[in-house]
């Protein structure tokens, strides 16, 4: 959800100050609330991944003008009324005004201990880890209308896989009652300028624990040249070369690991021939990895490629320099 709860990266909100001596609460209330949101998660009421989204979808003046523990106590208010243990009128009122809903268990005081030791999140693994230590892999740019860990500032990046956590419940589909849908986690780190540009500070490294599906949030993809506005492109024909994979993707032609990995493998094949691998073929290998994928998936042969690659240069040939190249009938002919 892009609300005003995820301010990683942005200006204009000063410094963080460390209260010296901070005590854990500045009024009695607060413990209350603390206590209050931790006896109704051991309940069963709500998750703690509903507790954050019902937080994020406050009003932005609310959010940025209320302390930690009034948003606390503003999200459980939410979760209160939207899952029927009470109603708007009954919280103004500060009473019951009807029977109550049940709940599965209560915190009492014997159980305390145990109700304050977190439950493990790890979950059985539906399928193996699709990334391992030292893979380089780029975030989606998701926008989801709902909960997602994955913050603004590092969608559509490429960092580096440092950790495999193990599989984990998915928060994303916990917080809007989609049950676990288990995910992979990893550790993925980026260089400050990947995330904010040439103007970062060069020493800053941050990581994120980013689940392998935030709608699939993540995918190993050989490095695509770019700045910080995004894709670089050398020649009009590199845009179009790019524009064609993606249209292609979008299609269904093929899935975005199986570009990666026929454009990886078109790249280690150069690399094996010689190719300096300084960037300026980079789409070369692109534009050669778009054919062998849809000769591959029945798109078009060889030999139909091999038709179209002669009337190109046949037709660039008799085409003044700064005019559109144009196929006519004669270019396919010997």
């Amino acid at each position: 959800m892009d609300g005003i709860h995820d301010m990683g990266g942005m200006d204009g909100f000063g410094k963080v100050e460390p209260e010296p001596n901070e005590p854990p609460f500045h009024a009695p209330w607060e413990g209350r609330v603390l206590a209050m949101q931790r006896a109704m998660g051991y309940a069963g009421a709500w998750h703690i991944d509903m507790s954050r989204f019902a937080q994020e979808r406050l009003p932005p003046q609310v959010y940025v003008t209320a302390s930690y523990y009034q948003r606390w106590a503003l999200a459980m208010e939410s979760n209160v009324v939207e899952r029927g243990y009470a109603d708007a009128e009954e919280l103004a009122a500060g009473h019951a005004l009807r029977p109550g809903k049940p709940l599965k268990r209560k915190l009492t005081t014997d159980v305390v201990q145990q109700g304050m030791t977190r439950g493990s999140f790890y979950r059985q693994a539906q399928a193996p880890a699709r990334f391992k230590p030292g893979d380089r892999v780029r975030t989606k740019n998701i926008h989801p209308p709902t909960h997602t860990r994955l913050p603004r500032y590092a969608r559509g990046r490429i960092g580096v896989v440092q950790l495999v956590h193990g599989c984990h419940a998915f928060p994303d589909t916990v917080a809007i009652d989609k049950g676990d849908n288990p995910q992979w986690l990893y550790t993925v780190v980026f260089e400050g300028a990947e995330l904010w540009g040439p103007d970062a500070d060069p020493t800053v490294k941050v990581s994120i624990d980013a689940f392998a599906a935030a709608r699939r949030a993540t995918e190993a993809v050989p490095s695509i040249p770019r700045d910080a506005q995004g894709p670089v492109f050398r020649e009009p024909w590199e845009a179009q070369a790019f524009a064609m994979a993606l249209a292609l993707r979008d299609r269904g032609l093929f899935t975005w690991p199986e570009w990666a990995a026929t454009l990886g493998d078109e790249i280690k094949r150069a690399q094996a021939a010689g190719d300096p691998d300084t960037g300026e073929t980079y789409y070369r290998h692109w534009l050669n990895a778009l054919e062998r994928i849809v000769a591959a998936k029945g798109l078009a042969d060889v030999q139909m490629l091999a038709r179209y690659r002669h009337a190109w240069h046949h037709a660039a040939d008799r085409t003044p320099h700064g005019t559109p190249i144009e196929l006519r009938p004669e270019d396919f002919t010997d």
